[in-house]
């Protein structure tokens, strides 16, 4: 009896004895093993695993308004900005259609918001964009009631025509995660049309979506943190809107207008 008592109680004090040998008691126990463990020891045998470094990112587009009498205030701002960080598709073509984009960061906008009130710049409105990572919003810039002909000069360098509308033509955001980046979001912005129907007069390829066309010439990309911003506007003013630049940057009614943007990237939320 003895015995099988003395067995019982061996069988119960065992495992305990185990479990304080494995965890320590008060100040003897030893700092979790993770504490000892770099970054790069998680990494899986077969390689890092693509992590979006965001949720979700803000963006405000402030759209501006300037007579285009006094179009010669985007000569003084431009070489406030920069272009280096931005990536164009073709830098050429991009300037052909008579596009410019540069970056800039908030310690120079007093200084841009200073020339653009003494050229009796107005803002428009305000359109605030959430978007998630890898995902796409569009500001609309025109609604096309009718169909037309627009002309653009394609990423083949040459002046091609397309029929387009009655329908849309939009700006499209994209904000892409960059895995090694925090803080940090690569943003694409390109102008698309979409029309229930969309016929072609040149060589020029139709888009990735059924009746959506996406002017590749004057796409770029760049990255983005709290703070920056891009402000997109064209070279000169073209009155007659038969070209991709007048439909997003012309006006002549009730008077003549030359209209910018200012893409603000407002937070990035982890």
């Amino acid at each position: 009896m003895f015995r099988l008592l003395k067995t019982q109680v061996y069988r119960i004090l065992l495992p305990l004895s185990v479990l304080l040998i494995l965890t320590g008691c008060g100040q003897q126990q030893e700092k979790p093993i993770w504490e000892n463990i770099k970054i790069g020891d998680l990494a899986p045998i077969g390689g890092l695993v693509y992590v979006p470094t965001f949720k979700t990112i803000n963006f405000d587009i402030h759209i501006i308004d300037i007579p285009a009498t006094n179009i010669d205030v985007l000569g003084q701002i431009w070489p406030m900005l920069q272009d280096r960080q931005i990536r164009f598709n073709d830098s050429a073509t991009f300037s052909a259609n008579s596009f410019t984009a540069r970056f800039g960061q908030l310690a120079v906008w007093d200084d841009i918001r200073e020339l653009l009130i003494a050229a009796n710049g107005k803002k428009l409105k305000t359109a605030s964009l959430l978007i998630s990572a890898d995902q796409a919003e569009v500001l609309p810039i025109a609604k096309l009631y009718d169909r037309q002909t627009t002309f653009y000069v394609s990423v083949k360098g040459t002046m091609e025509g397309v029929d387009i509308g009655p329908g849309r033509l939009v700006l499209r955001v994209k904000a892409e995660s960059i895995p090694d980046k925090r803080g940090v979001c690569e943003v694409r912005v390109e102008p698309v049309c979409s029309s229930p129907a969309v016929r072609f007069i040149s060589k020029a390829k139709k888009s990735r979506k059924k009746d959506e066309l996406v002017f590749d010439s004057v796409a770029f990309k760049l990255q983005m943190s709290d703070g920056d911003f891009v402000l997109l506007g064209p070279e000169k003013y073209e009155q007659h809107r038969i070209t991709l630049s007048s439909l997003l940057f012309s006006r002549d009614k009730p008077k003549e207008i030359i209209r910018v943007y200012l893409i603000v990237c407002t937070k990035i939320n982890e």
